[in-house]
């Protein structure tokens, strides 16, 4: 099911504003640096007739309630580095990764569903060490058109990253030696 208004962004500059009822596609335009100086906005959004055709198309395919068919691409940290993974509707993707340790193991697991405009990470950490074992979940999930809306900079290249504005919806974390503990 559909969840009215939507708004779709094609790249930085672009986006449409989807009702039942209708469409309102807007242009954001940036300001003159003198303008900004002089105390004007650096930029601001103006409505256009003329969106582009990869727009037009996501919009009223949303206002029809017809599921978004193109790929979704966003950025995801695994490995010790940033990639980008695409998923379709109906899609599911996973990454494993870990092994033992020098007290005992780790491992982790991400997997990404996409369900239809949703988007969900399903975190899970299981690892053991010397003060026991301990478990860690984590879900979220993020609206296809938030996957590249927020801003990062990464600490090490300084490369901007636009990654998925993950919205948590459930987390917990289990320590067995202090649940037994009494803690």
């Amino acid at each position: 099911m559909t969840r009215f208004p939507l708004c779709f962004r094609h790249g930085p500059y672009e986006r449409a504003f989807v009702t039942r009822e209708k469409i309102v596609f807007e242009r954001k335009y940036d300001t003159y640096p003198l303008d900004v100086a002089l105390g004007a906005p650096r930029s601001y959004w103006t409505t256009t007739d003329l969106p582009s055709e990869k727009l037009k198309r996501d919009a009223y395919a949303a206002q029809a309630g017809v599921s978004n068919p193109r790929t979704v691409r966003f950025a995801v940290w695994e490995n010790q580095t940033w990639s980008r993974i695409g998923l379709t509707d109906g899609q599911q993707l996973e990454h494993t990764e870990g092994g033992p340790t020098d007290e005992g193991y780790s491992w982790e697991n991400t997997t990404w569903i996409r369900e239809g405009d949703i988007i969900r990470r399903e975190y899970t950490s299981t690892a053991r060490d010397c003060d026991g074992p301990l478990e860690h979940r984590q879900d979220s999930e993020c609206h296809i058109d938030e996957a590249e809306s927020d801003y990062h900079e990464d600490i090490e290249t300084g490369e901007i990253i636009m990654r998925p504005n993950w919205e948590k919806v459930s987390s917990s974390r289990r320590d067995h030696y202090a649940e037994a503990a009494g803690y």
